[in-house]
């Protein structure tokens, strides 16, 4: 067996060193992509489970 150590870091940690400080514009944008991203996948699936279509002449 190895005897190296595993590191362990939080969530935050993560985020902060490859998304970006809280605050920061990169952070920012992060957040707002990742609340576009969950919203259009609960539209989605609202979707179909309503068995709506998306109307042709929308985009």
């Amino acid at each position: 067996m190895n005897n190296e150590t595993n590191k362990f870091f939080t969530l935050d940690d993560l985020k902060d060193k490859y998304v970006g400080k809280p605050g920061s514009a990169e952070r920012e944008n992060y957040k707002y992509e990742l609340r576009m991203d969950v919203l259009g996948r609960v539209i989605k699936t609202v979707r179909l489970e309503r068995k709506l279509k998306k109307p042709n002449n929308l985009f």
